[in-house]
């Protein structure tokens, strides 16, 4: 999708029941000013919303959407969207630099997992949050023992074990609060990890036994994150390998 406002105007478009956040990952609210062009197959949509009332909008923004359309939508879409509460959100690409930790992170992971009950899956895989609804592609999954999948089709998990988000500008809220939040209603999760693209920074959260998590932040690019419900451990070096970062920060680790 490409797109052009201005920055003080408001995202919001509909088209075919996908919906667009804001660069905060705030839905959008109606009347706003938008110019979007959509590639589907061999058909090119440029659709206009300018200035438009609460009225006018209302029939788009109420379209509710159910998890079996979502799901049908998904197998003939060329494209990944997340889906929560009846609305389908389309999934933006990625920087290089997202798609190189994001394949430093799986092929790291699924090296030191080899031999172990365990399995590594990337960006690919989708993720059923069922407790709260969200169907979403997370950057990185493991999941150790008994994989389980919705319905009969396996490409959506139920219970992953840890999951990693790289964080760019336009979803690094998102990933740190609202996606978080329904990630911890998963109860086989047992880590959480982000990591930041322009500089060395990650942030690892683990389940306590009393359901409290901890947060453990890393800018050391020779720090170890350590992942105990894996049973193994990465350096932020392969984290980072091959990625241009405009300088180094002051390297420490902070627990609190």
């Amino acid at each position: 999708m490409i797109a052009t406002h201005t920055p003080q105007d408001c995202q919001h478009l509909e088209y075919k029941g996908h919906r667009q956040r804001n660069t905060d990952n705030s839905l959008c609210t109606r009347g706003s000013v938008y110019n979007a062009a959509f590639s589907e197959g061999t058909e090119k949509v440029l659709f206009y919303l300018v200035a438009r009332g609460e009225t006018e909008m209302s029939a788009q923004s109420e379209t509710f959407i159910s998890e079996d359309e979502y799901l049908r939508r998904e197998i003939e879409a060329d494209y990944k969207s997340e889906y929560f509460n009846g609305e389908i959100f389309a999934m933006s690409g990625g920087s290089e630099a997202h798609a190189l930790i994001t394949l430093n992170v799986a092929a790291t992971l699924r090296a030191a997992l080899r031999g172990k009950t365990c399995r590594v899956y990337a960006a690919d895989l989708r993720v059923r949050v069922t407790p709260t609804g969200l169907y979403t592609y997370p950057d990185v999954i493991a999941v150790c023992g008994e994989r389980k999948f919705y319905e009969k089709q396996k490409d959506t998990l139920l219970n992953p074990t840890v999951i990693f988000e790289v964080l760019s500008k336009s979803t690094q809220g998102y990933d740190r609060g609202q996606k978080f939040e329904h990630y911890r209603a998963l109860d086989s999760l047992q880590e959480y990890i982000t990591i930041a693209q322009d500089r060395v920074h990650v942030e690892h959260h683990a389940r306590q036994n009393d359901n409290r998590w901890l947060l453990t932040e890393m800018n050391a690019s020779d720090a170890v994150l350590r992942l105990p419900s894996l049973g193994c451990e990465i350096l932020l070096t392969d984290v980072y390998e091959d990625i241009e970062l405009p300088n180094e920060l002051n390297e420490k680790v902070i627990e609190q």
